[in-house]
């Protein structure tokens, strides 16, 4: 696990633009367990793990300390930024605070320690909107982000809003905003194996956007790379 996620990010480093600001988003479910149950913590669903869960929280330490340190090697600023999911609801606030005590003398590291579900960043006229998609669906981003950012909302033209939960590359396009599921890194676990899901690479992607223009690039990152 931590060999796939640091090729991911360096592949995607060294391969996107060097923009000024980074911006690393966990979109929730970074995670498989939230504790030694090894089950989904609301509905107990039975989860595939591979050890015990202290051990895999240290791997998701490392590999979140890890992305920020390759994002500086070539940003000059980097925010990191995440949102609990459903199956990391406790250990998504831990990561948070962990990776804010890291760089917690690195001025060129900023956290976003708020804990809430769903987050805003806005860029010139380009807005982005993050969220789990556990609660808030991709057809209604359009209208929470209007009314969450009722004040500056009017300023932008280029709304996009990300969603994980669903681990599936899929786009609603609405009339406010974008939105956009994406996969995960991890491979299929026995629950989607049992609803029969059999050709879902996973991936990890870096988006560029321009505060003008929204989104101008993006580089996409498949662990089917590591093979070659």
């Amino acid at each position: 696990a931590i060999q796939t996620i640091k090729a991911s990010i360096d592949y995607l480093v060294d391969n996107s633009p060097a923009t000024k600001v980074a911006f690393i988003v966990d979109l929730g479910d970074l995670l498989e367990i939230d504790n030694f149950k090894n089950a989904t913590p609301k509905s107990g669903n039975i989860l595939d793990v591979d050890g015990r869960y202290s051990k895999i929280f240290v791997v998701a330490l490392e590999a979140m300390t890890y992305m920020v340190e390759k994002a500086l090697t070539k940003h000059e600023e980097v925010v990191f930024s995440n949102i609990s999911g459903n199956h990391d609801g406790v250990s998504g606030h831990a990561v948070r605070a962990y990776v804010q005590a890291w760089f917690m003398n690195n001025a060129r590291v900023i956290v976003d320690d708020t804990a809430l579900d769903i987050k805003y960043l806005q860029f010139g006229s380009t807005m982005l909107g993050f969220a789990h998609g556990d609660g808030l669906s991709m057809r209604d981003a359009g209208e929470v982000m209007a009314c969450d950012n009722e004040g500056v909302f009017s300023q932008t033209v280029n709304r996009y809003f990300h969603f994980g939960h669903n681990h599936k590359d899929s786009v609603y396009d609405g009339r406010l905003c974008r939105s956009e599921s994406h996969r995960n890194l991890s491979p299929l676990n026995n629950w989607a194996a049992h609803k029969g899901y059999r050709r879902q690479a996973g991936t990890m992607k870096c988006i560029s956007y321009h505060k003008d223009f929204g989104e101008i690039s993006r580089t996409t990152f498949n662990v089917n790379m590591m093979e070659g």
